[in-house]
């Protein structure tokens, strides 16, 4: 369970991450790709932050974590400069593919079939 602390961290750690990741991309050039931040979940000493990033199309999440993570330092620096007087100590960001969204695509794909798996 989260602290307070923790869950006010996730919430700014979510909005800033946002803003940051949407700058990149757009100066980056990708036009054909929506990435958004799903989520955001520090760890209890407040060292390591995990964001998690829904892709769409789902097909090139690979290419944009991996994009991601080789861009975590400028990002984490952006961090810095946007929360110096919040956060002692900037964490260190683990990217996941937030994979909820193709799943609900495929129960709902596979529900409006006609060979319905649940009847």
């Amino acid at each position: 369970m989260d602290s307070a602390r923790q869950k006010k961290v996730n919430a700014l750690l979510r909005a800033v991450v946002s803003e940051i990741v949407l700058n990149k991309f757009r100066a980056s050039g990708y036009k054909n790709h929506v990435v958004s931040v799903t989520g955001v979940r520090i760890s209890a000493d407040l060292s390591v932050a995990r964001v998690s990033v829904s892709v769409y199309p789902f097909s090139s999440s690979v290419m944009v974590i991996q994009l991601l993570k080789s861009s975590k330092s400028s990002i984490k620096k952006d961090l810095s400069q946007k929360l110096g007087n919040e956060l002692r100590r900037i964490p260190d960001l683990l990217f996941f593919t937030d994979s909820s969204v193709e799943n609900a695509n495929q129960i709902q794909k596979s529900l409006s079939e006609k060979k319905n798996p649940l009847i």
